[in-house]
């Protein structure tokens, strides 16, 4: 086997899937068809467990990563790809552990906004190993690495500081939903090895109310990536909604609480009334994402009441806070009703208490 840079370096790796395979599809294996290619080289080296960023061309982002279930390539008669329309001999690497991205993150624009600090890493690399690095972007044009784009190949290697950049990406969508789990990469393991989940327990309503800050300030371009004006608008927005929602359940007698650290039900606020725990989403709306931030909510909220009933054995009321009534208000009224979802905005808080 050709001797390659991350043979020689301690860099973590991961290695990155270019590919416009339908996307069901992707997360399952890697497919190599063509015997002369680099990356019929390449699907040789990822070692069991190994992470895989999985790039996918029409949608231009980074859609998931998933993790290498064998250890070495299973060649075979695949039939003919629907993409390169190549058949016969192809060499595969199952794949498990699918975690996919949240939409619009890792989007080639945004990694372009980094342009040269993903030229630097890359120069780095050449430097201390020289070619070939099989990096995952490739600088174009007059534009060099300022218009960067996905190397044509469709194996490349990720080392661990372009990783470690992929991951502040994920990280500033998370302070805004807070209930979003960045996938631990680059950690090795043999083996799919699963921590045990850490259930739910009496522990749950220990936490009091946390006040959340709706004044928050963002520094431009030193910290994110990612454009931080709508960020910031939508972190305050959505604390103030909070805050709010607290204050008025304090005006009423009643405690709201936060969960403790570690538990899965990632809720905003809870309390309890008249027997019933009531658990509680936020999120702002604006008119672009208007119809996302819904689903997502309902979705959380009703999560949300699935765990806490199975582990705790109390009646659990969901409830979805927004920062105001939605422009299809009649559609969404009829949905939350249908699943017993509280749907409410700050002049219909009085609703809770109905």
């Amino acid at each position: 086997m050709t001797e390659y840079w991350w043979g020689k370096s301690d860099n973590k790796i991961s290695w990155v899937e270019i590919t416009e395979r339908p996307y069901e599809d992707i997360g399952k294996n890697l497919w190599v068809t063509n015997p002369k290619s680099v990356s019929r080289r390449l699907i040789d080296w990822p070692v069991k467990g190994s992470h895989v960023l999985h790039w996918h061309t029409p949608s231009r982002e980074f859609v998931g990563v998933s993790k290498v279930a064998d250890d070495r390539p299973r060649p075979g008669r695949y039939g003919v790809s629907d993409i390169t329309g190549r058949g016969g001999i192809t060499w595969r690497r199952k794949l498990i552990s699918f975690e996919e991205f949240p939409t619009g993150v890792l989007t080639l624009e945004n990694i372009r906004r980094q342009g040269s600090l993903i030229k630097k890493l890359h120069g780095n690399l050449f430097r201390e190993y020289g070619h070939p690095l099989h990096f995952p972007f490739v600088p174009v044009g007059k534009g060099g690495w300022n218009d960067l784009r996905p190397r044509q190949n469709y194996l490349s290697v990720c080392p661990s500081e372009l990783t470690d950049l992929l991951i502040d990406f994920l990280s500033e969508y998370r302070e805004v939903n807070s209930w979003y789990d960045i996938p631990k990469i680059q950690k090795r393991s043999s083996g799919d090895r699963r921590g045990k989940k850490r259930g739910l327990s009496k522990k749950l309503l220990e936490e009091k109310y946390r006040k959340v800050n709706q004044d928050i300030v963002i520094s431009w371009g030193k910290n994110f990536k990612i454009p931080t004006k709508s960020l910031e608008q939508s972190i305050r927005a959505h604390n103030r909604i909070q805050n709010s929602l607290g204050s008025w359940l304090k005006s009423r007698k009643l405690k709201p609480y936060t969960p403790s650290a570690g538990h899965a039900a990632k809720f905003d606020m809870a309390w309890k009334y008249r027997g019933t725990m009531f658990v509680c989403e936020v999120k702002s709306l604006n008119q672009m994402n208007e119809e996302k931030q819904l689903r997502l909510g309902f979705g959380q909220v009703l999560h949300y009441k699935q765990l806490i009933s199975q582990s705790e054995g109390v009646e659990v009321c969901p409830v979805l806070v927004i920062e105001r009534q939605p422009a299809d208000f009649k559609t969404w009224r009829a949905l939350a009703k249908s699943h017993g979802v509280k749907l409410v905005w700050r002049k219909t808080f009085n609703k809770l208490l109905s």
